[in-house]
């Protein structure tokens, strides 16, 4: 599982909107954690994201 650290890296380049659906984690969420604005993200958010990330999922329901 990726580090929030390894995710914000991951996604600098992405389209949050598009990941966030593709994760199944609201864009608030998603940016929450892309911008640092959350400093202790939920570890579902932080899962999901990982998951997606690493090619793991983005099926399940939708988190939060």
């Amino acid at each position: 599982m990726l580090t929030p650290e390894e995710i914000r890296i991951e996604l600098k380049d992405r389209n949050l909107a598009a990941v966030a659906t593709k994760s199944n984690l609201s864009y608030g969420q998603v940016y929450g954690l892309a911008s640092g604005s959350v400093r202790h993200p939920a570890y579902e958010v932080v899962k999901a994201l990982s998951d997606y990330l690493e090619g793991k999922g983005g099926h399940g329901e939708k988190v939060g």
